[in-house]
């Protein structure tokens, strides 16, 4: 095991993700006091599909649809700088809204 050193700072975060256990992350300051750059979240519809991707941290991603029948496979989420998720949807992608903070 080896020990983590982090200066604090607002703008920093620890990103886990392993194939044994679920992902987690960490904020070096509360979440109110985050300093993060606003991304752009890329979105591609394809059919009953988001493609969604982000070139920096994306945080609490969020994905509506106008008719509240409409499910998603996962619809607030989290993007590490260059990752792509897709999200599955119960019908087509029209009309869906794709947000983050």
């Amino acid at each position: 095991m080896r020990a983590f050193e982090a200066d604090g700072a607002p703008d920093r975060y620890l990103s886990v993700r392993g194939t044994t256990f679920p992902g987690n992350r960490a904020f070096f300051a509360p979440i109110k006091d985050l300093r993060r750059e606003p991304t752009e979240v890329e979105a591609r519809f394809d059919g009953a599909r988001v493609h969604l991707r982000a070139d920096a941290y994306a945080y609490f991603v969020h994905l509506a649809h106008p008719d509240e029948r409409v499910r998603f496979s996962d619809n607030y989420l989290e993007l590490e700088p260059g990752e792509e998720r897709t999200i599955e949807l119960s019908e087509a992608a029209e009309g869906v809204s794709v947000r983050s903070r």
